[in-house]
């Protein structure tokens, strides 16, 4: 068994001569991390990615990847230009960061974006073992997911989001949301950094799809796949210590000599929109403007890395922040001491960047929208000797853990000229107390722990996943199931309607029963030793109307009217209660308040079906509904049911489970199948030798699964053509 990486970029890059370098950024930073801290041997994990050049098949430097367990996908200009240029970073890159104005729609990128994406799973396959792990990162790849699992359904595959998921508003602007959202849930665990992603992502896709959710889980047909947070750390051992490096000494020494003894101010940000790096200039031309006797005594140390300089708007950005150095510079230097130090270009984890964190008094961190941003942990890291302030933007997901920082809205030079200015005069002891309380946090939460958690997690859900396809009804079981009919005296059937033999659909009225099925249930009613119950929640109209031509038995309304096979209705309810009317009131109330939502009168009900609602709404409302109508008829002979999309008010005593022992009389053959809670009713009421088959993927009473009502279907079918 290995760990398999799938990123768009592996961990080492080519320079020019062809040799290898590692890579920059958070991802590698923080999985590299990872595999040191969790004593990862190399034949223990795989990582496949793009080597960073275009160009066509390498066997050279494929080769000398091998050595360091990466495996190249090499990708052409057009692709590069299509995929990743274009998709990702001119589409999802803007729209994931709240930037939908920024944001392109091209289908010559989302082509693209698709082509390289099956590109990355084929290379996936051609080396996956069924007992492997995938680990796929990031927003470039999020159909991979999709892909492994219609290929090889049983791998156990994981998904990590590195940056925002935004409101499901923003996403949805994508015109292939959809396609996107569905591929994603192709994995067993899907992780993000914060809380918040977690919950905008789920209500994207329970407003898209349609998919409940339960806690963490997203309810598919067949599975589940678990949603949740895991925030993002650091090799806090590595950071903590690289004080005591000699180079990183000697690189300390170079920065405080060239500070003159002035208090620094340190930022390093890659060159993007969404980090806010000019408003850092803005707020520190507010702040010298403000204190004009901290001008000689202040210095801020600016580093951009450089990203995207072929693109028209990042060198427009460049040139702008550079002219604005130059303004600052030109009006605040004196005496050969000039404010702003800038340097445009990548610098070394060690020693450049240790040093650069060690040196500072205070570090900005504020970017306009970030997934996690490890440059503030990273400073909290360094920070042994409990000096520094950090200031942090609010919209950070490492905010989330880093409380004790000064937080602010980046959008506001104001604020952030004055949190500069509180941070650089605060008392040491306080400066202490902060940071304390910050390595503490990220020392117990470092990569390691992060890498195990979401591993651990994905172990959890894949075995829950098992777990539930080993109930799932095959044709061998189906085999088994007949051979037991055959030899039974009598047999019978007692069988749902909606969700369970016909797809459920947004408007009830249109769910009547398609040719095929009323021959399929005719011919399952024939043989002599059978008996057909079909047991809903529908009315007695619309049962008789749909199948009262069909010699089967019918229980309407969940119970409270019964027909015979025969054809003759029996009621079982003594009446309705005058409870319910005074319900009615309560329940128009709700419908005005939910749109979509409508009430449907039965001969002894009232039923409040939001099927049509826009989900997001319902999951508030309704449950409120619930808890009213709870109250209501705590001492009366009502019952609240709480279906699927539905809520039904009736007498109480009367379930699924009760109108089946009514014609439950010792047969041999017993088999059962529903797809709501109220069959959970019937199945309870079986005895241990009947087949319960539950459609979709749910916990249930029932020892059996299937997927859709077409797979429920084709067992029913089996038992009709052996009649």
């Amino acid at each position: 068994m290995k760990l398999v990486i799938v990123a768009n970029r592996l961990p080492y890059r080519v320079r020019p001569d062809r040799s290898l370098e590692l890579s920059p950024g958070g991802l590698v930073s923080g999985l590299l991390s990872f595999f040191r801290a969790a004593g990862l041997q190399k034949d223990e994990y795989l990582w496949i990615g793009w080597p960073g050049s275009e160009g066509s098949e390498d066997p050279k430097l494929r080769n000398a990847l091998a050595d360091h367990r990466a495996l190249p996908v090499f990708l052409d200009a057009e692709e590069v230009e299509t995929f990743y240029h274009g998709f990702s970073n001119d589409t999802l890159w803007p729209l994931l960061h709240s930037f939908p104005c920024w944001a392109s729609f091209s289908q010559e990128h989302w082509k693209g974006y698709v082509r390289v994406n099956e590109k990355f799973a084929r290379a996936a396959l051609e080396v996956l073992e069924d007992d492997d792990i995938v680990w796929i990162h990031d927003y470039q790849l999020m159909l991979v997911p999709g892909i492994l699992r219609r290929e090889r359904p049983a791998l156990r595959i994981g998904f990590f989001l590195h940056i925002p998921f935004p409101a499901p508003e923003v996403f949805l602007l994508l015109p292939w949301a959809r396609e996107i959202l569905g591929h994603l849930l192709g994995a067993d665990l899907i992780g993000f950094h914060t809380y918040e992603y977690t919950q905008n992502f789920m209500r994207a896709v329970t407003r898209a799809l349609g998919f409940e959710h339960d806690m963490q889980y997203v309810v598919l047909e067949d599975r589940v796949v678990r949603v949740d947070t895991f925030p993002l750390g650091v090799d806090f051992a590595r950071w903590n210590t690289c004080g005591e490096l000699p180079e990183v000494q000697a690189e300390e020494k170079k920065l405080r000599e060239a500070a003159l003894g002035r208090k620094v101010v340190f930022s390093a940000d890659r060159l993007d929109y969404t980090k806010g790096i000019f408003g850092r200039l803005l707020a520190f031309e507010r702040f010298l403007e403000a204190h004009p006797e901290t001008r000689e005594n202040v210095l801020f140390m600016l580093v951009v890395v450089p990203s995207r300089e072929q693109v028209p708007r990042y060198r427009e950005m460049k040139e702008e922040i550079e002219r604005k150095v130059g303004e600052i510079n030109g009006r605040f230097s004196s005496h050969g001491r000039i404010p702003v130090h800038y340097y445009y270009r990548n610098l070394s984890f060690f020693p450049e960047l240790c040093a650069s964190y060690r040196t500072a008094d205070t570090v900005l961190v504020t970017p306009l929208k970030d997934g996690m941003n490890l440059v503030a942990k990273e400073f909290v890291a360094t920070r042994s000797d409990l000096s520094g302030t950090l200031i942090l933007s609010e919209f950070a997901g490492s905010a989330r853990e880093l409380g004790e920082a000064f937080l602010v809205n980046p959008n506001s030079p104001e604020e952030l000229a004055r949190a500069l200015a509180i941070a650089l005069d605060l008392p040491e002891d306080e400066k202490r107390r902060r940071l304390a309380a910050m390595r503490e946090r990220i020392r117990r939460y470092d990569a390691r722990r992060w890498g195990e958690d979401f591993l651990r997690a994905l172990a959890e859900v894949s075995g829950r996943r098992i777990e539930l396809r080993t109930r799932v009804v095959t044709e061998p079981l189906v085999a088994a199931f007949r051979a037991e009919y055959q030899e039974a005296q009598d047999a019978i059937f007692f069988l749902d309607y909606d969700g369970t033999l016909v797809p459920l659909v947004r408007d009830p009225s249109l769910a009547a029963p398609d040719p095929e099925l009323l021959e399929l249930l005719a011919s399952l009613a024939r043989p002599w030793k059978n008996e057909v119950v079909i047991i809903s929640g529908r009315s007695r109209a619309d049962l008789e109307r749909w199948l009262g031509q069909l010699p089967i038995a019918l229980v309407a309304e969940h119970g409270l009217w019964i027909r015979t096979a025969e054809g003759m209705w029996e009621q079982a309810a003594e009446g309705v209660p005058e409870e319910l009317e005074r319900l009615r009131g309560v329940l128009e109330f709700y419908v005005d308040r939910l749109p979509q939502a409508f009430l449907e009168e039965k001969t002894f009900s009232i039923a409040f079906h939001y099927r049509k609602a826009d989900p997001e709404m319902a999951a508030v409302i309704v449950p409120e509904l619930v808890d009213e109508l709870v109250q209501l008829t705590a001492n009366s002979p009502l019952h609240v049911l709480s279906g699927h999309k539905v809520v039904e008010v009736r007498p109480a005593g009367m379930t699924k489970g009760s109108a089946a022992r009514r014609f439950l009389r010792d047969q041999s053959f017993i088999f059962a199948a529903g797809d709501d809670v109220t069959d959970e009713d019937l199945f309870r009421a079986l005895p241990e030798t009947a087949i319960a088959v539950r459609v979709g993927a749910k916990t249930s009473h029932a020892a059996y699964t299937v997927p859709t009502p077409h797979d429920l279907r084709k067992i029913l079918a089996a038992f009709a053509e052996r009649s």
